[in-house]
């Protein structure tokens, strides 16, 4: 990926295309998404193309596809010959989906207060404007740890430079009552532009908070505990999150390397409706909800971070993989810090119907004292049980 990082900490995205992540399981799919991805996406009312899971009567099934994703279905009489979608493209069978995204701006307050720790899951934003999302991650760079944001909740304004906004970022958030100065967690040092015409093809909307005081960092998400590690999400993988407005929800992948449309509002200052493309993209169903920006997306059994939570419409959900926010930012995710412990693990469930025991085994070990003289040890099997 190539990326310009200016003075103040602004970072321009330029995409190349040997930055796309590739998904071995999928390869032949994913090959034959990137042969027709530029017809599909010349075709009138298509604002986005992926390969993943194909729907039927608005339910996932488990076939694959190659996917267009439009902003409104019409019937195939009323669109134009060259613009009609074959049911088939490249042996494989294609899907038309309504989507129209946005980012995910808050609907009430959360009511989330912030105690000694900055837990993860929780409300933040910048202290001018509107914004509140969810603080979602940790990230390293230069031997500095930082919180992880999305963009568009860090600054009131992604199509503007660092500088050029406020820096400082509070929790909980503006519109969870966070107060400016009272509530003051750090300065936002690194934030991507979005939504401007030098930025063609964005990967990340992502933003790093330094905090005045590491102390206050934790790597446990409010719900959940501490993740392990990241991953590169498949198909199919069922993911869990803990967020702001929603709390801790689970979801599945249903789509992978996806070009796509995000609304970003309107201009604070000219009242222009802002939008940004954004490529090599992951879809979920939908588990989340406005306020829920930025946060972590991992798989659920093995708690491995694959993606982060930015936009979605009325159906799905999308994140932007971790590997593209390490390459933009230059560090590493971080979901442990030294000295934490982990939360112990919760006892297994108890089996609710247990196998009854085969003939003669041992159903359980006597070892019966009665004061310090008579000592009693044996075994009772199922034989012996009257």
């Amino acid at each position: 990926m190539k990326t310009q990082t200016l003075e103040d900490g602004t970072i321009i995205q330029s995409v190349a295309e040997e930055q796309k992540l590739w998904y071995d399981d999928v390869k032949d799919l994913q090959l034959a998404t990137e042969k027709v991805r530029g017809e599909l996406m010349n075709k009138k009312n298509v604002i986005g193309v992926g390969f993943g899971l194909k729907k039927e009567k608005g339910k996932l099934t488990d076939r694959v596809a190659i996917i267009a994703f439009v902003d409104k279905k019409i019937g195939r009489r009323s669109v134009a010959k060259r613009d009609l979608i074959d049911s088939q493209m490249e042996g494989f069978e294609t899907d038309v989906q309504e989507e129209v995204y946005t980012v995910k701006i808050p609907k009430a307050p959360a009511g989330q207060g912030v105690g000694d720790k900055l837990t993860l899951g929780t409300s933040c934003g910048c202290a001018v404007g509107v914004t509140a999302g969810t603080n979602g991650d940790l990230f390293r760079r230069d031997g500095i740890i930082y919180l992880f944001w999305n963009a568009h909740v860090a600054t009131g304004n992604v199509a503007a430079n660092n500088s050029e906004w406020p820096a400082e970022c509070i929790m909980p958030g503006l519109y969870d009552g966070g107060k400016p100065g009272v509530d003051r967690v750090g300065d936002r040092k690194y934030v991507t532009k979005l939504c401007t015409p030098e930025i063609t093809g964005a990967t990340v909307d992502g933003a790093l908070i330094k905090p005045d005081d590491p102390l206050r960092l934790t790597a446990k998400q409010e719900g959940i505990g501490m993740y392990k590690g990241t991953c590169l999400f498949q198909l199919g993988d069922k993911v869990i999150k803990s967020g702001r407005t929603t709390g801790v929800t689970e979801g599945v992948v249903t789509a992978l390397g996806v070009t796509v449309r995000v609304g970003y509002g309107n201009h604070p200052v000219t009242g222009d409706p802002l939008y940004q493309t954004f490529i090599d993209q992951i879809q979920f169903s939908d588990f989340s909800d406005g306020g829920d920006s930025g946060s972590s997306i991992a798989k659920k059994d093995t708690k491995q971070v694959g993606a982060k939570l930015y936009a979605g419409s009325s159906t799905s959900t999308i994140g932007f993989p971790i590997q593209h926010a390490e390459s933009l930012f230059g560090g590493k995710l971080v979901t442990s810090i030294d000295g934490e412990e982990p939360d112990p693990e919760p006892d297994p469930e108890p089996d609710p119907d247990p196998e009854p025991p085969e003939k003669g085994k041992t159903l359980f070990t006597v070892d019966l004292k009665i004061g310090a003289v008579i000592s009693v040890t044996g075994t009772i099997t199922k034989e012996e049980v009257k």
